[in-house]
């Protein structure tokens, strides 16, 4: 990830997880090689902080599955194993195991799942698009899922190299970065998608003569 100096995202991953075992130690990511940018990492430790403090001895239950930049921000998706009352309940009234997760749709998730009612899908919009949340059933899967959330937003305005207030830029590569970090051929966002728009008008208009 080259950016104008040509200076590599350095990937705090490794230190997160060494700063935060109640969350995850013993556990590995489920799905990609786990990744944090250096400048998201005070976003991260602060959101970890908060989630052990919601979780209390609940944190065994948290199951990392991915850490991605996607779409140009900070991704961290997960889920909260059932307790035995939980699956039990479940298991009673003949539905599906369903864990607190969140995740991009798309993405996988561990089975076993059913397809969310409306009222369990968060849709929240980004700079670069959509992100579409598996709400947990339950209140404090729902805490943790806000918390994330929040750390996730934040990243959309923070340079993932140095921290300092970044925007989105774009190449062929969606980044959020300052005015020193971003690729020297990308443009902000918001210009490329008024030129995106321009050619499809153009090409219309192509198209109708």
């Amino acid at each position: 990830m080259a950016s104008t100096h040509d200076e590599q995202v350095v990937n705090c991953i490794d230190n997160l997880i060494a700063a935060h075992p109640m969350l995850f130690a013993g556990r590995k990511f489920a799905y990609s090689k786990p990744f944090l940018g250096a400048g998201w990492y005070a976003i991260a430790d602060s959101m970890c902080h908060d989630v052990e403090q919601l979780l209390g001895v609940a944190a065994a239950r948290f199951r990392p599955i991915k850490a991605t930049a996607m779409s140009g921000s900070w991704r961290l998706d997960w889920w909260l194993n059932q307790t035995p009352e939980e699956a039990a309940e479940q298991r009673c009234r003949w539905i599906p195991s369903i864990e607190a997760v969140a995740f991009d749709i798309g993405d996988a998730v561990p089975p076993p799942y059913r397809a969310p009612c409306e009222e369990d899908v968060e849709y929240s919009s980004t700079p670069a698009g959509y992100r579409i949340s598996s709400l947990p059933a339950d209140k404090l899967g729902r805490a943790v899922h806000k918390r994330v959330r929040q750390a996730e937003i934040a990243t959309e305005s923070t340079c993932m190299w140095c921290g300092e207030p970044g925007r989105f830029w774009r190449t062929s590569w969606i980044h959020v970065a300052c005015e020193k970090h971003h690729r020297h051929d990308a443009v902000t966002i918001e210009e490329w998608t008024r030129a995106y728009e321009a050619r499809q008008s153009k090409r219309g208009d192509d198209d109708g003569r």
